[in-house]
Formats: C-alpha cells, sequence, structure tokens
C-alpha cells in the first residue's frame, strides 16, 4: 500500500494509480490465497497503509524543498545508525526482523558515504532509466542467490550473524554499489558535491 502508493504519488500521473492499485489489491489477495495470512491481517494492512499513504503524501506535499538541518557531520550518521539497527535487532530476533534491519542499515550507511564521496547514479533520461532497472536487478538478483549459496545456514535463526552479512551487502549493493555501476558504464551522470555536503559546513550537517 504504501510502497506502490507513493510511487504512484511520486509519478504525477493519474493512469500510474490504476497499476498501482491493481498491485496493492492483488498482493493483499495473494496472501490470503496462499493461505500465508488471514483475511483480517490483509485488511489491517491495508488501512494501516492507508493512513501512513496519506500522512507521509501530505507531509511530502508541505515540506517537500524545505530542507531539516540535522546538526550532525556526516560521519556521525554512521555509529547512529549502527546503534540504532543493534538496539533493533536486540528488540527483534527473529530471522525476518534481521533481514529487514540489516538491509535498512546498510542501505542507509551506503547512501551516506555516497552522498557524501561519490554524489550521482541517479536521474538522466529515460531509456537510461529504463536500462538500469534490468541492470541492477541482475545484480541485485545474483548477489542474493549467490550469498544464499555461500551462507546457506543465513536463512535460519540460527546464525543471526551471518544472516546480517547477506542482507547487509544487498542493501549497500542497493544504495552505494548500483549507482556506481550506473555512473561507471554511463548510464547515470555523475553529480557534484551538494552545498549540504561541503566540509566547511563542519558539525552544521547534512541536509535531508
Amino acid at each position: 500500500m504504501v510502497l506502490w502508493g507513493l510511487l504512484a504519488w511520486h509519478a504525477r500521473r493519474r493512469w500510474v494509480w490504476a497499476p498501482a492499485a491493481a498491485l496493492m489489491l492483488a498482493i493483499g489477495v495473494s496472501r490470503v490465497y496462499l493461505g500465508v495470512h488471514f483475511p483480517t491481517d490483509v485488511l489491517g494492512g491495508w488501512l494501516a497503509g492507508a493512513v501512513l499513504l496519506a500522512v507521509s503524501t501530505l507531509a511530502l506535499s508541505r515540506f517537500a524543498g524545505r530542507p531539516l538541518r540535522l546538526r550532525l557531520p556526516w560521519w556521525a550518521w554512521i555509529p547512529a545508525l549502527s546503534l540504532a539497527a543493534a538496539l533493533a535487532l536486540l528488540a527483534f530476533a527473529d530471522p525476518q526482523a534481521v533481514a529487514m534491519v540489516a538491509s535498512l542499515w546498510a542501505f542507509a550507511i551506503g547512501y551516506t558515504l555516497r552522498r557524501r564521496f561519490f554524489p550521482g547514479g541517479e536521474g538522466g533520461s529515460l531509456p537510461r532509466r529504463l536500462l538500469r532497472l534490468p541492470l541492477g536487478l541482475a545484480v541485485l538478483l545474483g548477489l542474493y542467490l549467490g550469498l544464499q549459496a555461500a551462507f546457506p545456514a543465513a536463512g535460519g535463526a540460527g546464525y543471526p550473524g551471518l544472516r546480517v552479512l547477506r542482507y547487509a551487502l544487498v542493501g549497500l549493493w542497493a544504495a552505494l554499489g548500483a549507482p556506481l555501476l550506473f555512473q561507471w558504464v554511463g548510464l547515470a551522470p555523475r553529480g557534484r558535491p551538494s552545498a549540504a555536503d561541503d566540509p566547511r559546513e563542519g558539525a552544521a550537517g547534512p541536509r535531508i
């Protein structure tokens, strides 16, 4: 609900809402059909997602273009994010939670490093964007399956360290590896460091 809704909202095209709504409906119905969720689970998820989607779109519409300045230097985000991930892993130790926390933690770290040292990797013409999608997904799938074969025990709950490593590498690829590859092969323009990344700002920290 939130993912496809935000993508449709961001596209700013009315026709995009039809396939997005179809995906929201089909994914929810498939969970019931496959017997992995009760209908009440799906209805509750749709309701919670709709509320979160409404709040998100209102917030984005209201605060778009108004950067929030957090007074942390760029490097301080790495230990801060790592501490938050460690606390989350201590609180939620089941395999699915470990996978989610590890991938989001590595994605945030990769994004921080890319924004500071390797800006760019997005934008460009529509054909280049369309070519980036299969390339990025192919490498992501190969990385996921390769790590699954290399660390088969990471799929269980008994080896959280291997699971963290596996999903952290996946998240790091999505945020840092893929944009760098796109720049290298010419599918995305190279960016310039923004004013928010100017080292003269010191402790002012990045704008987000």
